[in-house]
């Protein structure tokens, strides 16, 4: 009975876990839906995820920033942050770990709210051994590689400020979509990354 019981407590353990994605050996066309995002990522039940899918991977693709979920990559492990506003345009930020050390890319984008969006600013700064530390310490108090992609809104938010984080570590890829308040964890972790980049104060417009 103990050993079944067991048998079943892992089940559910495993089931409620998120299935990691492989990294793509190769990539798609940079035009094409799932260059930047797997085309499942954010799909449910009652949605495919189309929306978020293609407006992140826009952002991605002004900015001229490159895939984590396929090909390969100079990078050992990187984790790039979006934060989306519905009244102003997003700002990205990749921090990577390399044989060259730690970098963070900061990119700002600008442009009208129905056209095409453009690089209004872009900035590289070394990480020191201290901040990466401090970020390998938040994305494990934030359970990031085993959180689930997306989870349903709990409060609303009048600027529909919203964040993806994307992961890739080795051949793991993982991304998630949050909104303020929904976890205190996640709220640290991006006040951390834009912190780090120097976008704090600015991410508050």
């Amino acid at each position: 009975m103990l050993a079944a019981s067991s048998l079943g407590l892992l089940t559910l353990i495993a089931c409620a876990q998120p299935p990691k994605i492989s990294v793509t050996p190769e990539c798609s066309s940079g035009s094409d839906d799932d260059y930047y995002l797997p085309l499942t990522l954010f799909a449910t039940s009652h949605d495919d995820g189309g929306r978020a899918r293609r407006t992140y991977s826009a952002d991605l693709r002004s900015a001229s920033e490159p895939p984590l979920s396929c090909g390969p990559t100079p990078f050992d492990e990187a984790y790039r942050l979006i934060e989306a506003h519905a009244f102003s345009r997003p700002w990205i930020v990749r921090v990577s770990a390399s044989a060259r050390g730690y970098q963070l890319l900061g990119v700002t984008l600008t442009g009208p709210f129905d056209g095409p969006l453009e690089v209004g600013r872009r900035q590289n700064k070394t990480v020191s051994l201290a901040e990466w530390k401090q970020l390998q310490t938040a994305l494990a108090q934030a359970d990031f590689w085993f959180s689930p992609p997306h989870r349903r809104p709990t409060l609303p938010h009048m600027d529909g400020m919203s964040w993806m984080l994307e992961g890739r570590r080795g051949s793991e890829y993982h991304a998630i979509l949050r909104e303020p308040g929904q976890e205190s964890a996640f709220d640290h972790l991006a006040d951390l990354v834009l912190e780090t980049a120097g976008l704090r104060q600015a991410s508050k417009f």
